[in-house]
């Protein structure tokens, strides 16, 4: 009986590997974690920096998938509609550094920009 739990927990466990799969929610929070110093919470804005940043944004949409060993995350940063291309790209680079620094295993990060809603 030992021996068919130990070879079912095995095949399970091969299985999950194999396919594609959501992150647990664990992952997922310490993803969002990752991001916090990057997102703008107060009502406050913080004026750009020497780098070009945006002075707010926000994530949606965050979602993280494990392919095999590695883990592939797509998520939505809404942005004001005033900002550069090369400000969102400097905002992207800093998104897929602090998730990668994060979670080793991350392979790839895709971000979609989105202006916010104009009053």
């Amino acid at each position: 009986m030992v021996i068919l739990q130990q070879g079912f927990g095995l095949f399970a466990g091969a299985l999950n590997d194999l396919t594609d799969a959501s992150v647990s929610p664990r992952t997922l929070r310490s993803l969002i974690k990752a991001l916090d110093p990057l997102v703008q919470r107060s009502a406050e804005v913080a004026p750009q920096n020497g780098l070009g940043c945006p002075p707010s944004l926000s994530i949606s949409h965050l979602r993280a998938r494990h392919a095999g060993s590695l883990i592939f995350v797509d998520l939505t940063a809404t942005v004001p509609g005033s900002i550069t291309v090369a400000q969102a790209t400097v905002l992207e680079e800093k998104i897929q550094y602090n998730l990668k620094k994060s979670r080793k295993e991350i392979t790839e990060v895709r971000v979609t920009f989105r202006p916010e809603e104009l009053s």
